[in-house]
């Protein structure tokens, strides 16, 4: 591997870059070209995004990191231009619609992050970079620099990882959870400035959590994210489900796998952030972890058997949305067609419900369908056959 051509150290790089999460429907490599992933937006759409860290030398000794301090590996940077050149070459071929930049620690924060804003400023301003760009903000980089970046970006991040301070005694011996919070509220603030001031309006603020390396209870890490968003007013938190990367890092805790659990995170956030659950609806009093077997939207309803059936020929948008099997699509098309056409599962289903699993929990003008006597329903999970992923 020749460590002084671009591709090579993009080869290098994007692969320290692969446990940054871009979108919670997942990504997968491009084969055609080191570092480029598809991810799935919010509204479907499919990207191609240049997913690459700035550095892979850092001074952290992170137990999760493949690029900690004392791990023996290439170490490589580029150099602003250099990566300016080839981010652009690539977005003016049609290889990539946007860009997402991380990075390791060399020297310190703040001599980082100038390298990375004189790139990204290269791009912006020299070749006139019209695409996508998300921005790793470096833990301990001054305002001033956090100010630039949001300036500079579509999307500003920085990760707290974990939300208790024992994890981190456990992980990361150079970052607090207290140090970490303080600059994710003072990035915060910086991007809402710059909304209020009408500068890029729509600039985003994320962070990341890492699920399953430690004690941490679900209802820790929902508790955090519920301040996140409504305290904040953070766009959005990625999880990440824990892999052991090195050796002799700590193996995974909890009640169940890392991936199950981020998956189940996901769920209860949606549910949060989409269909208006309380945190306390999704995880009542003496619960601390999500079902392991059911999604928390159908515990949730299996929970409150006494609000079910629903009649979808009268309910609300905002009942349809508490029905397993119905999400916010297909409970504004119910909302809106009921009216003008007659309602039947073959038509619920043509909206986009997930008939199998609705149909226990509704009723069509007093009909009901589920296959048992309601509301003697008392079984602890749906039959073997129904999907399980959140609508």
């Amino acid at each position: 591997m020749r460590l002084d051509d671009p591709k090579e150290k993009l080869s290098l790089l994007s692969r320290g870059a692969e446990y940054d999460v871009l979108s919670p429907q997942g990504s997968f490599k491009k084969p055609t070209y080191p570092g480029i992933c598809r991810v799935f937006a919010r509204d479907g759409k499919c990207l191609s995004v240049l997913k690459t860290l700035f550095t892979n030398y850092c001074e952290n000794h992170c137990a999760y990191c493949v690029n900690r301090a004392q791990n023996d590996m290439p170490r490589v940077t580029f150099g602003p231009e250099e990566f300016a050149k080839l981010a652009y070459d690539l977005y003016r071929k049609g290889a990539i619609d946007g860009i997402f930049l991380s990075s390791g620690v060399l020297k310190d924060p703040d001599h980082t992050m100038e390298l990375m804003i004189r790139a990204v400023k290269i791009l912006r301003n020299n070749y006139g970079f019209k695409g996508y760009l998300h921005l790793k903000v470096l833990p301990g980089a001054s305002e001033d620099l956090m100010r630039e970046a949001v300036t500079l970006a579509d999307r500003v991040s920085l990760n707290i990882e974990f939300t208790e301070e024992t994890s981190f005694k456990l992980f990361t011996p150079e970052k607090r959870i207290d140090g970490l919070l303080a600059d994710t509220i003072r990035l915060s603030r910086i991007v809402r400035e710059a909304r209020e001031r009408g500068f890029k309006g729509k600039v985003g603020q994320s962070t990341q959590i890492i699920v399953g390396a430690t004690g941490e209870s679900d209802l820790s890490v929902l508790k955090t994210s519920f301040w996140l968003y409504r305290e904040l007013e953070v766009s959005r938190v990625y999880y990440s489900a824990y892999v052991k990367v090195n050796a002799d890092a700590p193996s995974p805790l909890g009640p169940f796998f890392p991936s199950l659990r981020e998956r189940r995170l996901y769920q209860a956030d949606f549910l949060i952030k989409l269909y208006g659950f309380a945190l306390e609806e999704i995880l009542p009093q003496g619960k601390s972890f999500l079902d392991r077997d059911i999604d928390p939207k159908l515990s949730w309803a299996l929970r409150n058997l006494h609000l079910f059936p629903l009649e979808v020929t009268k309910a609300s948008y905002e009942e349809l949305l508490r029905v397993p099997g119905i999400g916010p699509k297909s409970a504004k098309r119910i909302v809106e067609e009921r009216g003008k056409v007659p309602l039947s599962l073959e038509v619920l289903k043509g909206f986009g419900v997930v008939v199998e699993r609705a149909r226990s929990f509704i009723t069509i003008k007093g009909r009901y369908f589920g296959d048992r006597a309601f509301p003697s329903i008392k079984w602890e999970r749906l039959e073997a056959g129904i999907q399980l992923s959140l609508l």
